[in-house]
């Protein structure tokens, strides 16, 4: 039988055994970098180039990504000092090292180092576990740590009375004594984290660390759009909060004969940080509604899809009722392999395909052009399977054509399929789905196409004798906006 179980990770051995033993997942970032001053504040693409080649939370260490140039990509190709970098050096032995220059092993993970010093305590300068931070800054709101602050009435506005009158600042222990006391820490846990305490006295022997990891980049990207030439950072909140830590630990190696009243300070900021990067972690990775495991591995987007409002079809030459109008946008990333097979046909550069595809690339008005009525048309089975949440009924799923496209973005459909799908276009929304080859296309739309799926099975009415739907006014309506239909009687 097998369990899985919980721990403290301690953090300077994993740190050692990451960086320096066999591990060998790890790497030491430099915190002198100054990431507002040095390089955002004065963004362009060369200054993003350089935090890809640093040892920076965005270092090629952890992955490579498309923003990278040539220069940074042939850092693949490395002996392990990083004395022989590139393709060419391939299999060669490093004069320095002795090692043979190989594919570079992608990093998992970046350290921040505390460097062993004491303050004038003769106390070793370290900061606490990542785990005592997310505790101290989360349980109960938070209300250690701003009782600790002595911030106890920081989340009421102005005129408003503090309703939660038990709280009261915490006197007999400081931040001071947290850092540099590890018999007032233990005391301070049994007093004010009773319900945690068993658990953490469980690894007193972890409480301070002076390593502190910084997650795979794959988890907060750092992605650059191009504005008219101009940079436009798209990043993640935890990026930010790993920017906050690295200026604090640079004020702490930096300047070892810092006065004690400024150490606890940056060590107090580092400890609310920390709270927030757990609290962001648990929320965006662990169990939050947004999380990673529940959107890539309990519930995962399908390939080729999108979801989309739904707005009525008003242009008037349209009169077929198993049609959609699709945004451009959306056509070009859900069909991106036709989109790219028909653009090779054309003959267009590689690098533009790349770009027509990219949901994060602004097309041009002439790109858009050229995607409507030079691609679109060459599509073969333009066909998508739609479908509305819950799938209750015989007809919550359809196959369609797509029409033509539009810039809006949103989905247009005609009212005759609203009964079916029980939906209405009050905000209601509904999955598109591109199933791959025209083939497969094909055979949805035969399958489940609107053609198909024209009884109301929503509301049927059974004849006495021949025991079949009676009802059907959809059939009645779409044969009477076709100008080339007749309405004839069914036996």
């Amino acid at each position: 039988m097998k369990a899985l179980t919980v721990h403290f990770m301690d953090c300077e051995k994993e740190f050692q055994n990451s960086v320096f033993g066999e591990k060998g997942d790890g790497f030491i970032l430099d915190d002198s970098i100054d990431y507002g001053e040095d390089y955002f504040k004065k963004l362009t693409f060369d200054k993003i180039k350089d935090l890809y080649r640093k040892n920076s939370i965005y270092s090629h260490k952890f992955g490579l990504t498309l923003q990278e140039d040539s220069d940074v990509i042939a850092t693949m190709y490395s002996c392990k000092c990083g004395h022989l970098v590139g393709l060419e050096h391939l299999d060669e032995v490093c004069p320095v090292c002795g090692t043979i220059v190989d594919r570079a092993r992608f990093k998992e993970v970046g350290w921040f180092y505390i460097k062993p010093q004491h303050n004038i305590t003769g106390k070793p300068v370290k900061v606490l576990h990542p785990y005592l931070c997310y505790l101290i800054c989360t349980v109960n709101g938070g209300s250690l740590a701003r009782r600790l602050d002595g911030r106890l009435n920081q989340r009421m506005g102005k005129g408003k009375k503090n309703n939660d009158k038990k709280l009261q600042p915490i006197e007999d222990f400081t931040w001071r004594d947290l850092f540099f006391s590890k018999k007032k820490l233990k005391d301070f846990v049994n007093k004010y984290m009773k319900a945690n305490a068993e658990l953490i006295n469980m690894y007193d022997d972890v409480w301070y660390t002076n390593a502190i990891p910084v997650i795979s980049k794959s988890f907060r990207p750092l992605k650059v759009k191009n504005r008219l030439g101009i940079p436009k950072l798209d990043t993640k909140d935890l990026n930010t909060e790993y920017q906050v830590v690295s200026e604090c630990i640079n004020a702490i190696n930096s300047n070892p004969n810092m006065i004690e009243e400024q150490l606890v300070n940056k060590l107090k900021s580092i400890v609310h940080t920390m709270g927030n990067i757990c609290e962001i972690l648990t929320d965006e990775i662990g169990d939050g509604k947004k999380s990673t495991w529940r959107g890539e591995v309990i519930a995962p987007r399908l390939d080729n899809s999108a979801r989309l409002i739904i707005e009525p079809i008003i242009d008037t030459s349209i009169h077929e009722i198993d049609v959609v109008q699709l945004p451009l946008d959306c056509f070009r990333v859900i069909f991106s392999s036709d989109v790219e097979k028909i653009c090779k046909k054309l003959r267009v550069a590689p690098n533009k395909i790349r770009d027509l595809v990219d949901m994060n690339y602004e097309l041009e008005p002439d790109e858009r052009d050229f995607i409507r009525y030079q691609v679109f048309p060459l599509v073969q089975s333009p066909y998508v399977y739609i479908s509305r949440e819950p799938c209750i009924y015989m007809t919550s799923v359809l196959g369609v054509r797509i029409h033509s496209l539009i810039d809006e973005m949103v989905m247009r459909v005609g009212f005759f399929i609203l009964p079916s799908i029980v939906g209405d276009f009050d905000g209601d929304a509904l999955f598109v789905i591109n199933y791959g080859t025209p083939e497969k296309r094909k055979r949805i739309y035969e399958s489940l196409g609107v053609m198909k799926s024209l009884i109301d099975t929503v509301d049927i009415k059974m004849s006495g004798v021949a025991a079949m739907p009676n009802n059907n006014k959809g059939v009645v309506m779409w044969k009477g906006f076709r100008y080339d239909a007749e309405i004839e009687e069914i036996n």
